[in-house]
């Protein structure tokens, strides 16, 4: 009973936060592929059964995708689609809360991705982002996050990454923590990422926020920084119109399942 008052109450404060840029919550290979720096390090996730680890899953493409609604994962565009062999990857199975590599709590089947035209095209990694509407509504059951669009200039005292990079012992979760700023309309930061955690939600913390929003996604890493794409307004009201089944047909490709 008192999980059950505790979860009601953080899902009405959360609630409180509605505005026009930001979705609410709900608790019921670009780039180099080594971007291991060393200083802010990874801790390994064994449980999984609370929020928000549990709406992070691993694709069976090898990326991470995480829950923004009941029935749609975010992850990387180049997670879903192969800008240099120019093909869809077609086994996009998603596996929310799996942490080791005999276990797969759920197995939930995709129906339709949401991808921009011009990142098929181009494969530029401002445009590398992606939407799955999966099968069933595993998010009724497991939650999902909200995300939002913040200011270019605000600095984030501390971003998470959750995911499943390929160093690691497959299928085990991990996540890492650090301060990102915004450059040139994409995140940069200094989180230990590897090859996997592409497509990770990038969860903020700003300073006028107290709980975790997705503000981006995980995506590259090069020399001695990591990065992923921003929302700004644009891609805010572009991941909104997916989520909602009503895209944006003058810059959205949308692949079903063969």
């Amino acid at each position: 009973m008192k999980m059950v008052l505790a979860l009601l109450l953080l899902t009405t404060s959360i609630s409180l936060f509605a505005e026009d840029n930001f979705s609410t919550s709900s608790f019921g290979s670009i780039g180099a592929p080594k971007k291991v720096i060393g200083i802010f390090l990874r801790e390994q996730i064994t449980d999984a059964s609370t929020y928000p680890e549990r709406i992070v899953g691993q694709l069976a493409s090898g990326c991470t995708a995480t829950l923004i609604g009941p029935r749609h994962i975010i992850t990387a565009g180049h997670c879903v689609y192969d800008v240099d062999k120019t093909e869809w990857l077609n086994d996009l199975r998603f596996f929310p809360a799996r942490t080791s590599a005999t276990e797969k709590p759920y197995v939930i089947e995709w129906k339709k991705v949401f991808v921009q035209q011009k990142f098929i095209e181009t494969g530029y990694k401002s445009l590398d982002f992606a939407v799955i509407e999966l099968a069933e509504p595993i998010g009724e059951t497991l939650g999902w996050s909200g995300f939002r669009a913040l200011p270019e200039a605000e600095y984030y005292n501390k971003i998470r990454i959750t995911g499943y990079p390929a160093d690691k012992d497959l299928g085990t979760m991990w996540t890492v923590s650090c301060p990102a700023t915004v450059e040139n309309k994409k995140l940069i930061y200094q989180c230990d990422t590897f090859g996997g955690m592409s497509g990770s939600a990038i969860f903020s913390l700003p300073s006028d926020r107290n709980n975790p929003t997705v503000s981006g996604v995980h995506t590259w890493g090069i020399g001695k920084v990591n990065g992923g794409v921003f929302f700004d307004q644009n891609n805010y009201e572009l991941v909104y119109s997916w989520k909602n089944s009503s895209e944006q047909t003058d810059v959205t490709t949308v692949h079903e399942k063969p």
